[in-house]
């Protein structure tokens, strides 16, 4: 059936645009945080190496990475959907993505101790002992990578919330130029 403004969507197309909406953006998510988190993971394997420790196998690492930006990705679209930040028209962006980027910042964390809880099964310690290896628990570590893990959360949020207030398509014009 058509109309004069054109063809009419039926609501199981809404649904199926939107599921595809979201998995591209799941996606997207996924594979910024597990680049971000594998990089980290290097960094911290060459830095052992050249320390002397013996490191684990890089491949456990980038899984490892992979499963966490999956966990982290879905947490972030859910939050998002959950607890959208709100931007009024003359608002400073600052204050919601203070917010908004220190809540996600907590939830990094907590999913590195649960990381190095999971490690230590692996290597047959208790989970909760292995706990105390997530920044060697030194508290300034532990505040240096939350530091850094608040930079990937806070480009990402500001990404986010520019093109929720901009659109898709101005953002990409923004991003690529216009390509008319």
């Amino acid at each position: 059936m058509t109309s004069n403004l054109g063809p009419e969507i039926t609501r199981f197309d809404k649904i199926k645009q939107g599921l595809f909406h979201e998995a591209k953006k799941f996606l997207a998510v996924s594979i910024y945080f597990a680049i971000w988190f594998f990089s980290i993971s290097l960094i911290t394997k060459m830095s052992l190496i050249q320390s002397g420790v013996e490191s684990t196998e890089i491949i456990y690492s980038l899984s490892f990475a992979v499963i966490r930006a999956l966990i982290v990705a879905k947490f972030l679209i859910t939050a998002e959907l959950l607890f959208p930040m709100r931007i009024e028209s003359g608002q400073p962006l600052l204050y919601p993505l203070i917010k908004h980027s220190l809540i996600y910042t907590a939830f990094l964390i907590f999913m590195g101790f649960v990381e190095k809880g999971f490690e230590g099964l692996l290597h047959r310690e208790n989970f909760f002992e292995a706990l105390q290896h997530f920044g060697h628990g030194d508290p300034k570590v532990i505040a240096s990578i939350a530091f850094v893990y608040w930079l990937i959360v806070v480009h990402y949020l500001f990404y986010s919330a520019l093109e929720s207030r901009f659109g898709v398509v101005e953002m990409r014009k923004i991003l690529f130029g216009n390509k008319e």
